[in-house]
């Protein structure tokens, strides 16, 4: 069997995300560059998934752990920033961290074993009317 590439884990992230029931509806992808132009994203909530980062320590002659980090960002173009139109994005950027938390994954078998959530909405984001919700996912996985 071949070595699950953080590529593969994220494309498995983005399946996951996409089967499971959240507050608010959107569509997961997977984006080498987790971007999207303002201009035209009209209503809708976009989740990006990303691979960024593997290192790898050799534990036996047999076996090797991975570590693989997971960038997921959640945007929306806003007409404002007021509680109401914000709070449930940032529960939902809470909330995609609690479920990785408790998801193991089963093809690569990988399980989450931290979530770094730098800003639940980055403030530079916010003169451009654009809500960034970002969480870092950090997987184990043995091969």
């Amino acid at each position: 069997m071949p070595t699950p590439t953080a590529a593969q884990l994220a494309d498995a992230v983005t399946a996951a995300m996409n089967a499971a029931d959240w507050s608010v509806e959107f569509t997961a992808t997977r984006e080498t560059v987790p971007i999207q132009d303002r201009d035209q994203m009209g209503s809708a909530t976009y989740v990006k998934v990303a691979p960024v980062g593997l290192t790898a320590t050799t534990i036996s002659r047999a076996k090797t752990e991975r570590t693989i980090e997971v960038d997921v960002a959640v945007l929306k173009a806003m007409d404002n920033f007021a509680n109401a139109t914000v709070d449930p994005l940032a529960a939902l950027v809470e909330a995609i961290g609690e479920f990785w938390l408790r998801t193991p994954l089963a093809s690569p078998a990988a399980t989450c074993v931290e979530i770094s959530v730098p800003s639940l909405c980055m403030p530079e984001s916010a003169r451009e009317l654009l809500f960034v919700g970002a969480i870092t996912l950090t997987f184990k996985l043995y091969t």
